[in-house]
């Protein structure tokens, strides 16, 4: 059994690009990529805002993809899944600049997920139906729309032979990933694991699923980089983001055997369920405190300990007042002492459904290796919630700050009542 669990490796797919350093300066400077939805019709649809990655050789290699996987063979979250996974494992050393095969000699495992996978190959194969008849459809729909088959794909590119798996859990997808590959190696099953979660919703049938259920922002057409406001009372909804994020988590012994670089320290995880409603979370906070302590105990740590949570924050009234109760009931006393901070990165880039875990993740160990705290954009007057015995919570507004840490905490809560926290410290 491992003695303890490091992180040697991240990558991400953005609307902000692939490389670390300059994602994470965008949203450290406090940019924005919520913009209005480009080349696809929402008509009638009442949101026409969104944080996509760009179409854009400059943003996200996509030419690269078409020629690994051409005629449709992976679905768009795949694809963005496949260039986080290679990222992270270029990071931590295990391939070189070509790509390629990892050491065969390692014991390596991959876990993640995806929140909706295929929805639009879906849609589009519908269509195809309607229009053309079924005896039309392509060979390659089933596979390419299978959420497995994103695990499936990083392991055939890289030969990883170890435990192979996805994890769906709506918008907790990407954390329960994490906490599902650091028990591989816990357990001794595997010295590395690939882990997070990739998405591509953004769509006709996506962006009007969620219109039906009236969580998208709305009355920010015309002002779209204004549209996602987590903990601000102008909020009316989220913003829907696509991306992937994917992290290598190590064995201290494994890492330290390699020479690799080394980030921080995974602590542990909690998880819960609310029990409570398919897609409101308990308006107390119960579900996500049960996850937060649990975290806590399993990390060994105090309340007084974490300085810094990267919030779940949708930009949601009854999501954001739930976490908000379930901060202030534990962390209480840090923030009256102000050594506490929380701050939600959706303002920038959207809700990415099923890998928003991973992105935050990554984004949270990242805050920790430099240092920095990152803003929660769009905040202009904070809801009522966010403050605690007429104390207003350091909710880092709009410009990142420099900060001293050693323990931070990321935050994931998906329809289903699922409930996670990570913690991650320094090494």
């Amino acid at each position: 059994m491992a003695s303890k669990i490091v992180v040697t490796g991240l990558g991400w797919s953005t609307p902000f690009g692939c490389d670390l350093d300059q994602a994470f300066d965008a949203l450290f400077n406090g940019k924005t990529a919520t913009f209005r939805t480009q080349n696809i019709n929402l008509d009638g649809l009442y949101c026409q805002v969104s944080a996509q990655i760009p179409r854009n050789e400059a943003i996200f290699p996509f030419e690269k993809w078409q020629k690994e996987l051409p005629g449709n063979k992976a679905s768009m979250f795949t694809i963005f899944g496949l260039e986080a996974a290679e990222r992270a494992l270029l990071d931590a050393k295990l391939i070189d600049q070509e790509g390629g095969y990892v050491d065969q000699n390692l014991k390596i495992g991959v876990v993640v997920g995806s929140g909706i996978g295929g929805l639009e190959d879906h849609f589009n194969t519908s269509q195809v139906i309607l229009e053309k008849g079924a005896n039309r459809v392509s060979a390659f729909y089933v596979p390419a729309a299978l959420i497995n088959l994103l695990p499936g794909h990083i392991a055939i590119r890289h030969k990883i032979k170890g435990p192979n798996q996805s994890q769906v859990a709506a918008c907790s997808t990407g954390a329960i990933a994490i906490a599902d590959g650091a028990r591989m190696i816990v357990e001794g099953r595997c010295d590395i694991m690939v882990v997070g979660a990739g998405e591509a919703s953004i769509g006709r049938l996506g962006i009007a699923g969620f219109c039906a259920l009236r969580a998208l922002a709305s009355g920010y057409n015309d002002n779209p980089q204004q549209a996602s406001r987590p903990f601000d009372k102008k909020r009316s909804g989220f913003v829907m983001g696509e991306g992937a994020g994917i992290l290598i988590l190590e064995s201290e012994e494994s890492a330290k055997r390699r020479g690799a670089k080394i980030y921080c320290e995974y602590l542990g995880a909690g998880l819960s369920n609310d029990a409570y409603h398919m897609t409101s979370p308990c308006a107390d906070g119960a579900g996500a405190i049960a996850a937060i302590s649990d975290a806590l105990y399993w990390s060994k740590k105090t309340p007084n300990q974490v300085q810094y949570i990267n919030a779940h924050a949708t930009s949601t009234g009854l999501g954001d007042a739930a976490e908000m109760s379930a901060i202030k009931f534990i962390f209480g006393d840090c923030i009256e002492k102000n050594s506490f901070a929380v701050s939600s990165i959706k303002g920038a880039i959207g809700h990415m459904l099923g890998a928003a875990g991973s992105v935050e993740a990554v984004a949270t160990i990242l805050s920790l290796h430099k240092q920095k705290l990152l803003p929660t954009i769009n905040l202009e007057e904070p809801d009522e919630f966010a403050y605690h015995n007429d104390k207003l919570i350091n909710l880092v507004p709009n410009n990142g700050i420099e900060a001293s840490l050693d323990c931070v905490m990321s935050t994931s809560f998906g329809f289903g009542g699922h409930n996670v926290a990570l913690v991650f410290g320094r090494y």
